[in-house]
């Protein structure tokens, strides 16, 4: 599990790099983004068992918990470093906008690194996605007075094809080698 970990932080740490010196290099892939996501949750399924998702359900408050906090302290703390660095308002706008965007696959993957709960990050990406289709635009247009308009089928869709599929997928195959093994 070590060897898994260490890989996956040199390939985050060398793709950054590859980024940083070369940014074209990597634009060609940029249509495959929600694939290599997708590809991701799906290892991650494999690392998964079904009792890490019933435990995780047993305290329901800790996906709530989390949710609220994603909605309250990343809006508060991009408005704390707007103001703080005094940053222009075409940038402060794309900061308010992260801070008020759910978490996503890259918090999966880094509950994963950490040795985290990978099945409660999960739940809680889900459900705060779910959650972001009414708050992000009210989070928005109360802190930065923008209107926006986020196509609900879209994000829906693609919460489905990047995050629940590809973990269920993992999982089921996980389930099925082990159910081989045992016969």
């Amino acid at each position: 599990m070590f060897l898994i970990r260490s890989s996956f932080s040199i390939l985050i740490l060398f793709f950054l790099f590859l980024a940083f010196i070369f940014p074209s290099a990597l634009t060609s892939f940029k249509s495959f983004i929600p694939l290599l996501l997708g590809l991701v949750m799906f290892f991650m399924g494999l690392t998964l068992r079904i009792r890490d998702f019933k435990d995780s359900f047993k305290k329901p408050q800790w996906f709530f918990v989390a949710t609220f906090l994603q909605f309250t302290v990343m809006p508060i703390t991009a408005i704390f470093l707007i103001n703080i660095f005094k940053i222009p308002s075409d940038f402060a706008l794309g900061i308010i906008i992260l801070g008020c965007c759910p978490g996503g696959t890259a918090s999966n993957l880094i509950a994963y690194l950490c040795k985290g709960n990978v099945a409660l990050s999960i739940i809680s990406t889900f459900c705060s996605t779910m959650v972001s289709v009414f708050l992000t635009p009210v989070l928005i247009f109360f802190l930065a007075k923008e209107n926006i308009e986020i196509n609900v089928y879209s994000l829906i869709k693609s919460s489905f094809f990047i995050v629940f599929i590809p973990v269920f997928l993992g999982l089921s195959i996980k389930i099925f080698i082990q159910i081989e093994k045992s016969i």
